[in-house]
């Protein structure tokens, strides 16, 4: 009895540093960090810049939800920085965003909540750009209300930062270990997420018809969803 004690003991002291130390494992995860560049030709000056973090595995043309970590903007306008905390983020590279990336901090709250969005795509999209150059790209952080000040949209209203550009660019910088992805997303959740999202941006498409004349149309090309 004795003896069944002191190795029920031993078990119960190697067994417990073994369970958190797999626990510990299964908690964390290796990220593909991925530098971005982009040439801007409307909001912003020179260069602009990002730092784009996934899970190892995922690439900027493959990955959705639960495969987002961070992003980190920079232009001239200033520093912008996403991760995946939101409850109602829309991230995605490929399928449904097209031969691009697409990012929206917001996309399946309210219009009240703060926008923050980013598109790119590997084509020329003229009609965002005003470029006939390739790797087209757009920026917003604001209000959802914002509106275009003219026909191609080369002004708009001050509540809403807005850079668009050309020359789209993401390259392998390292990979790094990075905290699991949060319980309860995956597939599932993601196809959901998209289907909701569609019919909701639809809907209030309707709303901004002004707006959506340049910037819903070209952005289209980018691979949303609701275009």
């Amino acid at each position: 009895m004795a003896t069944s004690n002191i190795n029920g003991a031993s078990v119960q002291r190697f067994a417990i540093p073994l369970v958190a130390a797999v626990m510990a494992s299964a908690s964390m995860a290796h990220a593909a960090v991925y530098e971005w560049s982009g040439t801007c030709t409307l909001g912003c000056t020179g260069g602009a810049s990002g730092v784009l973090t996934l899970t190892d595995g995922a690439s900027p043309l493959a990955f959705n939800n639960s495969q987002f970590v961070s992003f980190q903007y920079h232009s001239s306008s200033g520093d912008f920085f996403l991760d995946n905390t939101s409850p109602y983020l829309a991230a995605q590279g490929g399928d449904w965003a097209g031969s691009g990336t697409f990012l929206e901090q917001n996309a399946f709250g309210p219009n009240t909540l703060p926008l923050w969005q980013f598109g790119s795509n590997m084509v020329a999209i003229p009609t965002l750009t005003l470029s006939p150059d390739a790797g087209a790209w757009q920026f917003l952080s604001g209000s959802y209300f914002w509106t275009c000040g003219n026909l191609s949209c080369t002004t708009w209203s001050d509540d809403v930062v807005r850079n668009v550009g050309v020359g789209s660019t993401f390259s392998l910088e390292s990979t790094s270990p990075v905290p699991g992805p949060i319980v309860g997303a995956g597939l599932p959740g993601l196809v959901m997420a998209i289907a909701g999202f569609i019919g909701w941006r639809r809907s209030r498409r309707a709303g901004s018809a002004a707006k959506t004349d340049v910037t819903a149309a070209s952005l289209g090309a980018l691979g949303r969803p609701w275009a």
